[in-house]
């Protein structure tokens, strides 16, 4: 697997992860550039980066169920378990609560109630490695998913809609003017319905960049684009930044992402800009070790606040995730930041400002299992679950609050003979189970993880990431799921 393939899979995920996947060192790590970063000037002239190709050819999406593994995505019984009952998560099961009464949402035999609406996978022009990193979902119940599309010669940032019934609708292209590899990792959408965007670009000069664009999101025009260097130099690693995170502000945008120092070091770095681009301050976090931190997600706080979620190297001692929070001032608040016992892969905030923050942790004799915490606007802890599957690595991903507060979380999780499955799970807002599912790619059984989530109105749920496929690589998977 190439460089830029590992980037198209690793980027996204949390270094354990991408070790559990097969990413190595030399993929582009998420790091930051000590204090001295540089920023470009919003860009308005975006010329041949943008490559706006609105598709009339859709792809019919599949409606009918194709996940394997031991949770089952058909909505009826799958016939009970032998051990369904005895409160440990079996292989076969969907669910184990450890009694047979049916008015809550396991059920006796052991499964959860949904359907899956209809599957999307999406091949790329060179049938390489595709990934789908982030979702979103408009009021008209219209899908959108960014990550990344490899090309004959380099890989492409993509933006994807999905119509409600999961035909593609128009896409988005960004190829850079160096020619080279770019990336989409997360993206939000602004009140008046443009899109922000932040990646990773390939440049002449110095390697893999931060990329930050903002969309129109009529015409899919580039209204402005940032790139940001870090202080690092030299070739390969010891110039390779990339961008993480971005949340819509009242006043404009925060960015997270991760610069190169040198080949041993990378730090954390957070960016706040206006709504035409132009930077009001930026701020980089480098751990006690002066290692390999990393920037993972970032939410907004109150009175302007900026969260930075992510992970810092501790030396000797096991990596610790971390929330860094960050003034309108753009000063770090000392007293309000956290550090965690788990890695941090993503979070999420609800309407009443609690935070659900989601990752992995080492675990005794069970590898590592998904954590979903959740928090109030003080990071006193409300509740908190551990997933161990059946097999010993489980890894969440990404999350997502919906309108009624509950949790959608999504990730990979091990199966038997199969390797890694694309998880999603959900729990309501008091942490009990409402459904899961995995998905795994039949007579392939090679990997499949999902990085994205969101939710509509009615609660309907969108996952996105990618499934392995023979003869492609990988292909991006999108799937909606209709809980009952």
């Amino acid at each position: 697997m190439s460089i830029y393939a590992r980037m198209a899979r690793c980027l996204a995920i949390t270094p354990l992860a991408a070790l559990a996947l097969g990413c190595s060192d030399d993929a582009p790590a998420v790091g930051d550039d000590g204090s001295s970063s540089s920023t470009a000037t919003p860009d308005d002239s975006s010329g041949s980066p943008t490559t706006l190709t609105p598709t009339t050819d859709t792809t019919a999406p599949t409606t009918d169920p194709t996940s394997e593994g031991s949770l089952d995505d058909s909505s009826s019984s799958v016939g009970v378990s032998d051990d369904c009952g005895n409160g440990d998560l079996d292989e076969g099961e969907q669910c184990d609560d450890g009694n047979f009464d049916e008015g809550d949402a396991c059920h006796a035999d052991c499964t959860f109630s949904f359907e899956v609406a209809w599957t999307n996978l999406h091949d790329g022009p060179a049938s390489d490695f595709d990934n789908g990193n982030d979702v979103w979902i408009d009021a008209e119940g219209n899908a959108y998913v960014l990550g990344n599309e490899a090309s004959p010669g380099d890989t492409a940032l993509w933006l994807q809609q999905y119509l409600p019934d999961g035909r593609e609708g128009w896409v988005y292209r960004y190829d850079g003017a160096a020619g080279g590899d770019d990336f989409g990792s997360a993206f939000a959408a602004t009140d008046d319905g443009d899109f922000l965007i932040v990646g990773t670009t390939t440049t002449d000069a110095s390697g893999y960049d931060i990329l930050i664009l903002r969309l129109d999101g009529a015409t899919q025009a580039v209204e402005w684009e940032v790139t940001v260097d870090g202080s690092g130099s030299g070739a390969g690693d010891d110039d390779d930044d990339s961008g993480t995170g971005i949340a819509v502000l009242g006043d404009g945008v925060a960015v997270v992402g991760s610069v190169s120092v040198d080949d041993q070091e990378r730090d954390i770095w957070v960016g706040r800009y206006d709504a035409s681009g132009t930077e009001q301050w930026t701020a980089t976090v480098d751990g006690a070790a002066h290692g390999f931190d990393f920037a993972q997600g970032v939410l907004p706080g109150g009175d302007g606040d900026v969260i930075v979620l992510g992970s810092e190297d501790q030396g000797d001692d096991p990596t610790i995730g971390i929330a860094r929070v960050y003034g309108a001032d753009g000063m770090l608040r000392d007293a309000a930041s956290q550090d965690f016992d788990f890695y941090v892969s993503s979070g999420a905030r609800d309407g009443d400002g609690n935070i659900v923050l989601v990752g992995y942790a080492e675990a005794n004799n069970t590898g590592v299992d998904a954590e979903i915490r959740k928090y109030d606007p003080s990071f006193t802890e409300l509740w908190s679950v551990s997933y161990d599957g059946s097999l010993d690595d489980d890894i969440a991903d990404g999350v997502h609050i919906d309108g009624d507060g509950n949790v959608v979380v999504v990730g990979t999780t091990y199966r038997v003979n199969q390797q890694a499955n694309a998880l999603v799970a959900a729990w309501d807002a008091d942490g009990n189970p409402l459904w899961s599912d995995s998905y795994n790619t039949a007579d392939v059984d090679l990997g499949e993880q999902w990085y994205g989530v969101a939710t509509d109105a009615t609660g309907e749920v969108v996952v996105a990431g990618y499934a392995t496929i023979l003869g492609h690589q990988g292909d991006v998977l999108v799937r909606k799921y209709r809980p009952l």
